[in-house]
């Protein structure tokens, strides 16, 4: 898979204390969902613009692990803006999928309660 470079999650988590949002999404955004998953933890660490962009990018991959951990650190990061990208996922998200919809439910008190 092009793109595809694993990284640890420490490596990714100071990429982001830096800012390097282009090399990260350059290198990093369409990796394995082993990746995928420690970018979207990593991202819990800033609030920039930036973090949240990449995050609202791996909402649309199509693997549950990856959004579980891309909704949760929005849950983190994110403000009232990504509330309806969130619920919009909620929507979408089949019933089935039980353990998406308890982290978009808990993503959305957390956005909620700091607002």
């Amino acid at each position: 898979m092009f793109g595809s470079k694993e990284a640890s999650e420490d490596k990714l988590k100071k990429m982001v204390e830096k800012g390097k949002w282009d090399k990260l999404r350059k290198q990093y955004l369409d990796s394995d969902k082993t990746t995928q998953v420690a970018l979207a933890k990593a991202c819990a660490a800033s609030r920039n613009d930036g973090s949240v962009n990449i995050l609202t990018s791996l909402l649309e991959v199509d693997d549950v692990d990856v959004k579980i951990a891309a909704v949760t650190s929005l849950g983190e990061v994110g403000d009232d803006h990504v509330t309806a990208l969130i619920r919009q996922l909620a929507v979408k998200t089949p019933a089935d999928q039980t353990e998406l919809k308890a982290a978009i439910t808990k993503a959305l008190e957390k956005i909620v309660e700091r607002a």
